[in-house]
């Protein structure tokens, strides 16, 4: 693949994402002030004086539960409505996410994060450098965009929507 055709590629993914990352916080605040109204116990989401710091720790938070295995840390973290979409093209659902072979990082560094946060959404964009297998295929070890939708269910932040712009070797 020509090196045009490559940032081509990832320029649409990059635009896919964010595409679904509106989708997602549009969806999640409506739908978690909805959910909000039916949970009377739960608190209201924290304002962040900077959303990156908690970005970050949320960020990281994921990347550190995915060892391979659908752990309940990992259950818990997800939302129900989970969605993750991936480079090469596969996506998945929480359901068929935990279900199937679930991504395996052994290590990783978090840069250039920025984050937003309105209400109960938070959206993080960074830079990851991970040792991962996903699928029994390891992926590239250079660093590579993530967009990250977390929302806010009354508790504690949850994921629920990823996409990695991380290619297999």
């Amino acid at each position: 693949m020509s090196a045009v055709s490559r940032r081509s590629r990832t320029a649409a993914l990059l635009v896919a994402a964010a595409l679904c990352g509106a989708v997602a916080f549009t969806a999640t605040t409506a739908t978690s002030a909805t959910t909000a109204a039916k949970k009377p116990t739960g608190k209201p989401a924290p304002v962040l004086k900077d959303p990156k710091v908690e970005g970050k720790k949320q960020a990281a938070k994921f990347l550190t539960l995915l060892k391979g295995e659908a752990t309940p840390a990992l259950k818990a973290f997800l939302s129900p409505q989970f969605l993750i979409q991936r480079a090469d093209g596969s996506s998945a659902t929480r359901a068929s996410y935990l279900a199937g072979a679930v991504t395996n990082i052994k290590s990783f560094t978090i840069t250039d994060v920025q984050a937003t946060q309105r209400k109960d959404v938070l959206v993080v964009r960074y830079t990851a450098e991970t040792d991962q297998i996903v699928d029994g295929q390891a992926y590239k070890k250079t660093p590579a965009p993530r967009l990250s939708t977390f929302v806010w269910d009354g508790k504690a932040w949850t994921l629920i929507s990823h996409a990695n712009f991380n290619t297999p070797q």
